[in-house]
């Protein structure tokens, strides 16, 4: 599905609707899958957001938040990187409380389990950072910023993508 983004690869013969309706099409062939029937209604929906398809997004993403919640209960990881997907979108849409708590309750989620991704955990502080930083509250967000910057630079799995786009997130 990334692949046939037109941001990630503008020459792509099959385009991402197309591509995007036929897995939709087939999701419910993988019933017996939930995990993997998460995990692609959670590709898709980020997809169709990438694309501006908000409305049918929300759907995709709150029916892979119910998957995952199911099958791995509200204190996962899985159901915290719901969280955090669900809430990018509202931010995308303008629902900023919305996408505020549900970062924080994505934050509480992975902050209770025992090992905690810390590249996970600073991807979901950056996010909610820039919820802040689009409500206006820039002490908020520019301590957030902080926080994020110090996990990727102590962390020696941070990558330098996730190092600048949080550079970039802060400078704005």
């Amino acid at each position: 599905f990334w692949a046939s983004n037109p941001h990630y690869n503008p020459k792509d013969t099959v385009s991402a609707a197309t591509l995007l309706l036929r897995g939709e099409q087939r999701i419910n062939q993988i019933k017996n899958q939930p995990e993997v029937q998460a995990q692609l209604l959670t590709v898709i929906g980020k997809a169709r957001s990438e694309l501006g398809n908000y409305e049918k997004a929300d759907s995709l993403l709150q029916r892979s938040l119910q998957l995952s919640k199911q099958q791995f209960g509200a204190n996962s990881i899985e159901y915290a990187q719901g969280l955090r997907e669900y809430a990018v979108l509202n931010r995308k849409m303008g629902n900023f409380p919305a996408a505020e708590s549900l970062h924080r309750e994505s934050l509480t989620t992975l902050r209770a389990q025992d090992k905690a991704d810390r590249q996970i955990l600073a991807g979901t502080m950056n996010e909610l950072a820039l919820v802040l930083r689009k409500k206006g509250d820039y002490h908020a967000a520019d301590s957030r910023f902080s926080q994020v910057m110090h996990i990727y630079k102590t962390n020696p799995s941070s990558k330098p993508d996730d190092v600048a786009q949080t550079a970039n997130n802060w400078a704005g």
